[in-house]
């Protein structure tokens, strides 16, 4: 047994020429009933193995994007977002997994056209990881891309 619903709203919006601006929301809620089969990883007999029926498994997810684009010459296009994201995720929380999580991300970065089909980008992310539930996992990432893409 399943059942999903799922929510998208997105604003698109050109206010200059060479600007642009976007938001989107989305949400998204998974409810599952099904059969589990479960083993301990070191042991290998069959009456090892456990059966459980109709196990609950919940989620939902909320997400919102914000996105800014800006040609600064006909060449040049800087860029700029930032991702918000709350979830939450069960499965059969008496005795398995429980997770809340939230997971911020905010980037900039460059689009260069250097010939017709060849363009040099670059961006840096910043990414903020939190297990409300479990903190061994939280944590923060920086990343930084650059690199050459060639159109056909």
């Amino acid at each position: 047994e399943e059942r999903q619903k799922q929510i998208l709203l997105s604003l698109w919006h050109t206010p200059f020429n060479n600007f642009s601006i976007s938001l989107m929301y989305s949400f998204m809620n998974t409810d599952i009933n099904s059969s589990l089969f479960y083993k301990s990883f070191h042991k290998i007999e069959v009456e090892d193995i456990f059966i459980y029926k109709d196990v609950p498994y919940d989620d939902w997810i909320h997400s919102i994007v914000f996105n800014t684009d800006f040609f600064l010459t006909p060449r040049l296009k800087l860029e700029g977002n930032i991702y918000f994201n709350r979830s939450r995720v069960s499965l059969d929380p008496e005795w398995l997994s429980n997770l809340k999580i939230r997971n911020i991300s905010t980037s900039i970065g460059f689009n260069y056209r250097i010939k017709d089909r060849f363009t040099l980008y670059g961006k840096y992310r910043l990414q903020d990881y939190n297990d409300q539930e479990d903190d061994y996992f939280d944590g923060r990432v920086h990343t930084g891309i650059i690199g050459i893409l060639f159109n056909f």
